[in-house]
């Protein structure tokens, strides 16, 4: 159990370096500036990567220890939490190719993806 702990820390971490990447991504491109003039913006896709990274290893050493519990519930749930890793990985590149939705991304995207992942999470409905 105690290595469930640290794999659900781990997971939580890079879920939050996913989302400060966006989050700053989306943010420079709400700006208009050009992604060459930022400093910061290769900084900023390597946290979201790596974060990326992170979330995928360790949700999947999480999901191997769940399954091992014979009063487990259904699996179905990791494949809605795969499609909800894939709309964060897919979150940094719509507002770089479209920075008119960068404010979209950032206030509405973000939030409710976060949300859905923790609700499908916490309660596992199916």
């Amino acid at each position: 159990m105690h290595s469930y702990l640290a794999l659900k820390a781990v997971h939580v971490f890079g879920v939050i370096l996913v989302v400060i990447g966006v989050a700053g991504i989306a943010a420079d491109a709400a700006s208009g500036r050009p992604k060459a003039e930022n400093p910061a913006s290769r900084l900023l896709s390597m946290l979201h990567g790596f974060g990326l990274l992170i979330v995928l290893l360790a949700g999947f050493a999480m999901l191997a220890q769940v399954m091992r519990t014979p009063s487990m519930p259904s699996p179905a749930w990791a494949t809605t939490k795969l499609v909800i890793w894939a709309l964060f990985a897919v979150g940094a590149m719509v507002p770089r190719r479209w920075p008119r939705t960068a404010r979209w991304v950032l206030v509405v995207g973000l939030p409710l993806l976060g949300a859905a992942a923790v609700v499908v999470a916490i309660l596992k409905p199916y």
